[in-house]
């Protein structure tokens, strides 16, 4: 049986901030090792540097010291534009604001990724109908975010990362706002 792939691995990882002539280390001499297909929850009282960590997996944010690889690429030596193409290929980031755009509707918010990977228009319709469909929003197609409870809307962030089939999320310090029928639908339908 072949043994899963480690998709994260961290050695010895800091991450220090400087404010003012005091320096805060949020992040000290950290090794985690995640596997391919596991589910991670990072979980710590506020300041503990959950955000942090994640934004070091997500090529957000580089360490002070120590090695992080992600699909065995090392971020901590990566430039902004590599890190740019890594995202958007490879991560699929929730933040807790969700960051929908406003002014677009909750089907153009969908769809507005597949848009700038110059999906064909039939493709992203379909692509759009359908996810809305498995997580029971078809019926809010055409509102706006705020119009949206915080469990609709981060489903609709959610969403906008699955057209591009991104090998893995993070979700940013969320509550349990997902009901349990559209998770395993979506885990089902569009989650590799």
């Amino acid at each position: 049986m072949k043994s899963a792939q480690t998709v994260v691995l961290t050695s010895r990882l800091c991450k220090t901030y400087e404010a003012f002539e005091a320096k805060i280390e949020v992040l000290k001499d950290l090794d985690l090792e995640v596997k391919d297909g596991e589910f991670t929850v990072i979980s710590g009282p506020s300041g503990s540097g959950k955000t942090t960590l994640l934004n070091m997996i997500g090529g957000i944010d580089k360490p002070t010291s120590g090695s992080i690889f992600v699909f065995d690429e090392d971020l901590a030596t990566k430039d902004e534009d590599f890190l740019a193409r890594f995202r958007c290929a490879k991560v699929g980031y929730v933040f807790q604001s969700y960051n929908l755009v406003s002014t677009l509707t909750v089907a153009e918010n969908v769809a507005f990724p597949m848009e700038w990977l110059r999906k064909p228009e039939d493709q992203i319709k379909d692509q759009v109908h359908e996810l809305l469909e498995l997580v029971g929003l078809r019926q809010r197609s055409e509102h706006f975010p705020f119009q949206l409870s915080g469990g609709e809307q981060q489903r609709v962030a959610l969403l906008e990362h699955l057209p591009t089939i991104r090998r893995y999320f993070l979700l940013m310090n969320q509550q349990a706002t997902w009901t349990k029928r559209p998770a395993q639908r979506l885990r089902r339908s569009w989650i590799p």
